[in-house]
Parts: structure tokens; sequence; C-alpha cells
């Protein structure tokens, strides 16, 4: 697992997505939903740079962290419990 991915998903989840997160470390698994998105991430950014994109091209096509987030918590939590703050548009 990428740490710096860890933590860019956390710093996000916690400010622009404060109900799931909640929700996430009241059930205690916001560690495995982290470790998870970071994961994937790092795969994601590994096929992209193996495929001949460069790192800030491949970080651009695949950081969707809304989209992110909304896929990996979908199994939990309706989307519709996650509205969209006012600071990420």
């Amino acid at each position: 697992m990428n740490q710096s991915f860890y933590q860019i998903a956390h710093a996000h989840w916690k400010e622009f997505l404060p109900k799931m997160y909640k929700i996430l470390v009241d059930n205690r698994t916001l560690l495995g939903r982290l470790e998870a998105a970071a994961s994937q991430t790092d795969l994601e950014m590994t096929q992209a740079m193996d495929s001949g994109m460069p790192r800030e091209q491949a970080w651009e096509s695949i950081r969707g962290c809304a989209q992110r987030v909304r896929i990996s918590t979908e199994s939990i939590v309706p989307l519709a419990a996650f509205p969209i703050n006012s600071k990420a548009a």
C-alpha cells in the first residue's frame, strides 16, 4: 500500500465527506477502506505509468477522489447519505 495515497484519501474523506468518515469510524471500518482505496489507486497509477503515461498525467486520469470514495463505500451506505460538500465544488 502506498502511504501517501492513504494519507490523501484520509484527509479528503475527513474534510469533504464528514458523514461518511464518521460512519466508517463508528463502524470501525475506516482503516480497511482507506487501505483498499490506497491500494487501488497505487495499482491504477502503476498500470497507467506502465502504459507510458507520465506520472502527472496518470494521477490526473485516476484521481477522481469523489468517484473512488463512492465506489469504495457503495456497499455499506447508500450514496444519498453523502451529499457533495460545497467545499468540493
